[in-house]
């Protein structure tokens, strides 16, 4: 079992990552040798299972070409007991989706009620769409309150709010860079880094910067993008390249988050990594207990679950044969 000595949960051991889609399914494959895991892929398209050391699933979708969200769920469901099956070797099960994308949306939702179902620690990584993808947005709003229903720690990352921070960024390099602060936290997990038990929202800044400061300053310019600052009830912050930064630089960054964050007694804490490139990249991960700009992107959100109806079951279309005599 993999510990550490903040409040959080704890990850046991054996692990199975599991990647949704096409985003999830790369970055399951890359975090599995983190964090020596079994890695299971799961997609509507085969073009996404193409990573070796891992076991895959298709979602068959038969003769659809441009299958919705719920028609690849309703999909998914009959190879439930093959998913379950595969989920049964973990003690902990991570999801990471891409909620952008269909894949993410309709199995994300339906792995985390599963792994929850069979009682394992469950973590899930989402990541969230540009807000100009507006067509994206309330789908991935409600898919994000699912998973955050059955997972015991989920970590937003997204995209948008490093865009807005960085306009000269393209989506492309926005993607490089959140997929690289993904898999950095991931890996956090192995040297016994624990996630908070809230919903955690990651920032980032670019991996442009040489100076440790700037940096925190471009991930907190991200976290008032997406949290109300005075929400945060823990802090965790990953200095890559830090064994490189002086100790008083150090100390400063941990004081600073402390001066932003620190009026209701916000916990701060700091993890080092090496980093290949010369440069220092600074990371916010920050538990949240209140409202996020993700609840906007799902108008339900405002309503109680008990006055949703069939809120208990997850929307998908299953297929029904029926033989109906000729009627003549």
């Amino acid at each position: 079992m993999l510990k550490g000595d903040g409040l959080g949960v704890e990850i046991k051991t054996p692990i199975v990552i599991v990647g949704v889609g096409g985003a999830g399914a790369k970055l399951a494959a890359q975090a599995r040798t983190k964090l020596n895991a079994k890695c299971l892929l799961i997609s509507n398209d085969k073009n996404d299972l193409n990573h070796s050391g891992c076991e895959s699933l298709l979602i068959d979708v038969k003769q659809l070409l441009n299958p919705s969200p719920n028609s690849i769920r309703g999909a998914a469901l009959e190879s439930h007991d093959s998913i379950m099956d595969k989920l049964n070797g973990g003690s902990t099960v991570i999801v990471i989706g891409n909620l952008a994308g269909k894949a993410g949306v309709a199995l994300a939702p339906l792995i985390a009620k599963m792994a929850k179902q069979m009682k394992k620690n469950v973590i899930s990584f989402a990541i969230m769409p540009f807000k100009f993808e507006k067509n994206k947005l309330f789908g991935a709003g409600v898919a994000l309150r699912r998973v955050k229903e059955f997972s015991d720690c989920l970590v937003i990352v997204d995209n948008d709010a490093l865009l807005f921070n960085n306009p000269d960024l393209t989506p492309t390099d926005c993607y490089r860079i959140t997929n690289d602060a993904l898999l950095e936290v991931v890996g956090s997990l192995a040297n016994g880094i624990l996630l908070s038990e809230e919903m955690n929202v990651l920032c980032t800044s670019k991996d442009s910067v040489n100076d440790a400061e700037s940096a925190l300053k471009d991930s907190v310019r991200m976290l008032y993008s997406d949290v109300d600052p005075d929400n945060v009830r823990r802090a965790m912050l990953y200095v890559i390249g830090g064994d490189r930064v002086p100790v008083g630089v150090l100390s400063t960054l941990v004081n600073s988050v402390h001066n932003i964050l620190g009026e209701n007694g916000t916990e701060v804490g700091l993890s080092l990594a090496s980093s290949g490139s010369n440069g220092v990249k600074v990371l916010l991960m920050a538990s949240v207990l209140e409202q996020t700009r993700f609840d906007d992107y799902d108008p339900l959100n405002i309503l109680p679950n008990d006055s949703i109806l069939d809120w208990d079951e997850i929307e998908c279309d299953l297929k029904i044969e029926t033989n109906i005599p000729r009627m003549d």
